[in-house]
């Protein structure tokens, strides 16, 4: 609807927005049950539905946020406040932590300097690279990876989208039916098949013709 102002798109995602809405649990997130529980990993994809809807125009309480905040700051973690975990009291990992930081700059948080040289480390230090016999493959964590290293402006994000480029290209399929998508690989690939390898994987490289990093965002 954002992309296309196509009036017929915009009685469903209103619902959509609605659905999202009425299932937060108070005071916190999502999980996978309405009302019911919250985690970081459910919880960052209403963030970014529900922002990309304000952004598109459509109401979502203040409240919302506020609860949003409310749970992301129960996972917050690192001397520095920038890394995240799954729940309260679970190990930092690198998804969660790429996750969380996205969250809070897509919600316009302004990160400190400290918390967001603390994200950019960790997730430095875990790079992309394609080696399914390793369990290296991470599509899901790599997205959202890719979204906090652009939209933070960090000049790390050249040698992270380097290695993602290199990765994402060695492990794409070039020839057959399945040229030009990805096998799917990983745990959730595994799950949700090769479309949703591919389509992560092309959300994954597009990140740069969607998104503004934040310091161009502001700028009048």
């Amino acid at each position: 609807y954002s992309l296309t102002g196509d009036e017929r798109l915009q009685a469903p995602t209103q619902r959509a927005v609605k659905f999202i809405l009425d299932s937060q649990t108070p005071e916190s997130g999502w999980r996978y049950m309405s009302r019911n529980d919250s985690d970081t990993s459910v919880t960052g994809w209403q963030i970014l539905a529900l922002k990309s809807a304000q952004i598109a125009g459509f109401a979502v309480p203040d409240q919302t946020f506020r609860w949003m905040n409310l749970w992301l700051d129960k996972v917050r973690q690192g001397a520095d406040g920038g890394l995240y975990s799954y729940k309260p009291g679970h190990v930092v990992t690198p998804v969660m932590t790429a996750e969380g930081a996205f969250c809070q700059l897509f919600m316009g948080e302004q990160a400190s300097s400290r918390s967001q040289a603390e994200t950019v480390t960790f997730i430095i230090q875990n790079l992309p690279v394609w080696n399914p016999e390793s369990r290296s493959v991470h599509i899901y964590y790599w997205y959202y990876a890719t979204l906090t290293m652009y939209l933070s402006g960090a000049k790390e994000f050249e040698a992270w989208n380097s290695a993602l480029t290199k990765a994402l290209l060695q492990g794409r399929s070039t020839s057959g039916p399945a040229a030009g998508s990805w096998d799917p690989v990983d745990l959730l690939g595994s799950r949700g098949g090769r479309v949703y390898s591919t389509a992560v994987g092309a959300l994954c490289l597009e990140v740069y013709y969607r998104f503004l990093p934040l310091y161009k965002q502001k700028k009048p």
